[in-house]
């Protein structure tokens, strides 16, 4: 798999533009930054309908993702992530999946821990970005019968719609690739470009950020008292 280093970005960054909107930090300093942070971050795999919905079902979801952030934030309710053998398997099948995308676009992917919005607590985690068309990828390896669904509708599953583009709000990517791919059927390779959809997603995003750092600040000085 063709991957740039993250030093090989510093270096080169010049070259690729001024295009991101984020701080990237690497994969072997991500655990370090967390300690380091005082806050935590709304991420894409959290967003959803939830962020633009009145709905007290939505309302509840809200309430939820805050809750979890802000006790992270204090050190509270640490838990072990919870993997499905779907998502062990897709795990395992990564590097695989990330090959193919890779010499399937002859690109380099710039494989990196996070990236944290310059606009606000929100973040997201890549599976590769490509400096040389504004771009990041995000892939998948679901189980045959899923991925076969998804092949037969040809389109971007709605259930990654509002991570690919959330993605697309933290980094300022003008396009974000999106891949299924099973070991033993042809993959599904879609480019989705920004839209009216990932500007309002950006700015909900912002909004959300400032409301969050509101509830975390007041959480603090309680905690600090």
């Amino acid at each position: 798999m063709k991957t740039l280093q993250y030093e090989d970005f510093i270096l080169k960054k010049t070259q690729f533009g001024d295009w991101l909107q984020c701080d990237l930090i690497p994969i072997e300093e991500k655990r370090t930054w967390w300690k380091s942070q005082k806050y935590r971050f709304l991420s894409a795999t959290q967003a959803g309908p939830w962020m633009f919905n009145a709905s007290d079902r939505a309302k509840g979801a809200k309430q939820r993702v805050f809750r979890e952030l802000i006790d992270l934030s204090l050190g509270r309710n640490k838990t072990i992530p919870f993997r499905s053998f779907h998502m062990e398997r897709g795990i395992a099948l990564e590097e695989q999946a990330e090959a193919y995308f890779s010499n399937f676009l002859d690109t380099q992917l710039l494989k990196i821990g996070l990236c944290k919005s310059h606009h606000g607590l929100f973040c997201c985690v890549p599976d590769g970005l490509m400096m040389r068309d504004k771009s990041g990828f995000e892939g998948k390896a679901p189980s045959k019968f899923k991925h076969l669904e998804y092949l037969k509708n040809g389109t971007l599953p709605n259930q990654y719609l509002y991570q690919v583009h959330f993605c697309m709000a933290v980094t300022g990517a003008e396009s974000w690739w999106f891949q299924s791919w099973h070991p033993e059927e042809l993959p599904l390779t879609l480019k989705i470009e920004r839209s009216s959809f990932t500007e309002s997603l950006f700015s909900r995003a912002v909004e959300l950020s400032g409301e969050l750092l509101e509830e975390m600040d007041k959480e603090h000085q309680i905690a600090n008292n």
